[in-house]
């Protein structure tokens, strides 16, 4: 008995199909070829002619169909994986917000000093320039209060530097500017003043 030509080729169509799933770039044209060898293997085995191509074509070509979704899985895995790496090493878009904050940059020459002064030293600088307007109207309970709205506002810290460090006069503008904005919240200033 001849063999079967066209169990042959089913057997030539799976084996090329198997080959090509090894390779992820065309491995869909290897699925292809597998379905075609499966397919022309399973016909060949009901013509006349010797049916060990058909059978082999047939095993072939399921083997080569389950080889061939796990390296896609794996390729698609290592891919996705690949992705979300590069994702992750993104620069998140926080960082240069507060880069371009005015308020975070420090004065004209970019010298913010980095630390926040605290109440108590604002307190020291903000009694000395009351005393410096002859103001004794002030408590210290009061002065403690003031520094604690200053602190607690949106200050830059040179500015807020340059109010703890005066000595009676304050000469830096946006300091100036900010104790008056502060100082003209009455708001805030009614906490501080109504017992």
């Amino acid at each position: 008995m001849k063999i079967s030509v066209l169990g042959l080729v089913g057997l030539g169509l799976a084996a090329l199909g198997t080959i090509l799933v090894f390779i992820p770039v065309i491995g869909v044209v290897g699925f292809f070829l597998l379905a075609a060898g499966f397919i022309v293997s399973l016909i060949s085995l009901f013509l006349k002619g010797k049916k060990w191509p058909g059978i082999t074509g047939l095993v072939l070509s399921v083997v080569g169909t389950i080889i061939g979704v796990i390296v896609s899985l794996v390729f698609l895995f290592a891919v996705a994986q690949g992705v979300s790496d590069e994702i992750d090493d993104l620069p998140s878009s926080s960082p240069s917000v507060e880069a371009t904050e005015p308020s975070d940059t420090g004065d004209a020459d970019g010298t913010d000093q980095g630390v926040r002064p605290t109440s108590a030293e604002v307190a020291v600088g903000l009694a000395a320039i009351l005393a410096a307007e002859d103001t004794d109207i002030y408590t210290e309970e009061q002065i403690t209060c003031l520094a604690d709205l200053l602190v607690a506002s949106e200050l830059d810290n040179d500015a807020l530097r340059a109010i703890a460090e005066s000595d009676g006069t304050l000469t830096d503008v946006d300091a100036a500017y900010g104790f008056a904005e502060v100082l003209g919240d009455t708001e805030a200033l009614t906490a501080c003043f109504v017992p």
